[in-house]
């Protein structure tokens, strides 16, 4: 169990809201107004710096932009793949935003509503650890058993439930780099 401090004012809340550019959905603004978890990994919104905020925000954006560059990753749920790099760029910073929660664990800020799933990501790998804050929280299910009760959320739901064809050719090239 994380410690906990006393939660963010209103005050608060707006600040980083509008620092950075996102609303927290009503369930994870109500657990932080009451109380803010400040230790095991949990982002201390109240001390963290900008830059460390900043970070963590862009953090599943940077884990995956390689896939985009490097790869020919693209999912058949997202349409055709734009051949130029900055289209499909600029088709990756159009997804929804992902909240820092704690460690490498993160809740999307879209839709706005209570009972999105908590994301962990590390680069592409992305599982679902909770169906939603309260499942998380709960210690929820791992990965696939959420499928079919986890909201879906645009591009990361993708992630974690579309086979992408090219992952036995990656797979081969990193074995054979390894040699």
């Amino acid at each position: 169990m994380p410690d906990l401090d006393a939660g963010l004012t209103e005050d608060e809340l707006v600040g980083i809201e509008t620092t950075f550019g996102f609303r927290f959905p009503p369930d994870l603004r109500a657990l932080l107004g009451v109380t803010l978890p400040v230790s095991r990994g949990w982002l201390d919104w109240r001390n963290a710096d900008r830059a460390e905020i900043a970070a963590k925000l862009a953090a599943p954006f940077d884990g995956v932009a390689p896939y985009f560059r490097n790869y020919e990753y693209w999912l058949s749920g997202w349409g055709p793949r734009p051949a130029a790099l900055d289209d499909r760029m600029r088709f990756l910073a159009n997804v929804p935003v992902l909240i820092p929660i704690a460690g490498q664990h993160y809740m999307a800020a879209e839709p706005c509503e209570p009972g999105n799933p908590v994301f962990s990501i590390l680069g592409i790998d992305i599982i679902v650890p909770g169906c939603d804050l309260d499942d998380y929280l709960a210690g929820g299910p791992r990965s696939i058993a959420t499928k079919g009760t986890a909201r879906h959320i645009r591009f990361w739901s993708d992630i974690v439930y579309e086979w992408w064809p090219g992952w036995l050719d990656l797979l081969r090239r990193e074995v054979e780099r390894m040699q």
